[in-house]
């Protein structure tokens, strides 16, 4: 009993080391951007590691980045054309390509490494030299695990961060298999962020949270879609919208490829105790600034519930509800007669105080009743589902009602999507 309950529990602390890795890739990703390079990733990888050698082969470059040899190739070809490479042929051997940095090359690692290294340096202060070590030492064995090749140090750089940066690649960053799921970064990112969501999510809500062009996004939605992991369609609770879910296959495929990963981790840290690698796991949550005990509000603080009481208040969310059902094409899913007086009415409003979404829950003897949820276009699909998730637990607390009918369909449909109502139900028990 006593070895399966620490079975239970290594495994858990290996799924939440995953869970950090996972947020610390993303960051390392947006630290890519703050430096404003117009480079990818993998190109400013390739001028790293060449510069710390000082010189390499195309042959030299290809394990290190863990990149496909043709994609290598057109890599260098790119930063050879933009004048960040020179490219010679090799005096031992001219039918080999030796690759230098440049001059301009090596004034733009300059500057990647003010911003990026000052980032890091915020980074590896949360942590003492004892913390340091023992991360330096997991990223190091995540590598070799891996059999990701070594890096030469390069002049005035930090042995974690260069360990870090190792470690991106035997995890697949720079190539198109992280984690093994045979998706580049870009797709797992946004699959990841897609299958996270309680709610559908829209692409410009994708768009902002990844910081991914559009006309890019587009191709990964297309590629996740062709896969069959994820499902494109147009909303119910509002048809100007498109709503991207997790499909139960791309549900199941992450699911395998964290087993996988978790369980690989397992392997890596078997020397460990139990209490080591929990230990560890709180060194890198605190590296990466991650606190897992923190909960997460479902509404942004510039939105708030408010349960109606007043005639007035009411009056206001009548006017307001039929003005925005007649809009959305919805009035023929209300009832005959809405905001009722005895009824529990509940509104959305922004810091401005202006309504953007009211709720009705109709309540007799026989049965209790979701039947109207009305939202201004500027109301995402995400915000009405955390607003009715709001509403729900609100109304739980106040009443001795353990289940309810959710009358009005493209309520009914939001829930489903976010996982609160049974696809085919109509009733949620409370």
């Amino acid at each position: 009993m006593t070895t399966t309950v620490a079975t239970e529990e290594r495994y858990t602390l290996c799924r939440k080391l995953h869970s950090a890795l996972v947020v610390l890739i993303k960051k390392n990703r947006f630290i890519r951007r703050l430096t404003d390079t117009g480079l990818s990733r993998a190109e400013i990888h390739t001028l790293v590691e060449i510069e710390a050698r000082g010189e390499a082969s195309m042959k030299v470059l290809q394990p290190i980045l863990n990149m496909e040899q043709s994609s290598v190739s057109r890599l260098v070809q790119g930063l050879v054309q933009k004048k960040l490479l020179d490219s010679n042929p090799w005096s031992e051997d001219r039918r080999v390509r030796v690759l230098q940095v440049t001059t301009k090359g090596h004034a733009l690692l300059t500057q990647i490494d003010t911003v990026a290294g000052a980032v890091f340096d915020r980074f590896k202060a949360r942590l003492t030299t004892k913390e340091r070590e023992s991360l330096n030492w997991f990223f190091c064995a995540v590598s070799d695990f891996y059999d990701q090749p070594h890096c030469p140090e390069r002049n005035g750089e930090d042995e974690l961060r260069m360990q870090q940066r190792r470690m991106s690649r035997a995890l697949g960053v720079l190539g198109k298999n992280i984690f093994g799921s045979k998706l580049s970064s870009s797709q797992w990112h946004v699959f990841t962020h897609i299958c996270g969501s309680p709610y559908p999510l829209n692409p410009k809500q994708i768009a902002k949270k990844q910081g991914i062009p559009s006309n890019s996004l587009t191709t990964i939605f297309d590629k996740l879609i062709a896969k069959g992991l994820i499902s494109r369609e147009q909303s119910t609770h509002d048809s100007r919208y498109i709503e991207l879910s997790a499909t139960k296959k791309g549900a199941m495929f992450l699911q395998r490829i964290e087993d996988q990963f978790v369980s690989e981790l397992q392997s890596i840290l078997s020397g460990l105790g139990t209490d080591d690698i929990a230990e560890l796991l709180d060194i890198l949550e605190h590296y990466v600034d991650q606190d897992p005990d923190k909960e997460q509000s479902p509404l942004p603080p510039t939105l708030r519930v408010q349960r109606l009481r007043s005639k007035e208040d009411r009056k206001i969310a009548r006017t307001f509800a039929i003005t925005e059902l007649v809009g959305r094409g919805h009035a023929h899913y209300a009832p005959g007669f809405f905001l009722h007086a005895d009824s529990h009415c509940y509104a959305l409003y922004s810091e401005d105080d202006i309504l953007c979404s009211i709720c009705e829950i109709h309540s007799d003897q026989k049965k209790a009743s979701l039947s109207l949820l009305a939202s201004k276009k500027e109301v995402t699909p995400a915000q009405a589902f955390a607003f009715l998730c709001e509403v729900l637990d609100q109304y739980q607390k106040s009443t001795s009602v353990t289940s309810l009918d959710i009358d009005f369909f493209p309520a009914a449909r939001l829930l489903q999507k976010g996982g609160r109502l049974r696809t085919g139900r109509s009733r949620l028990e409370l």
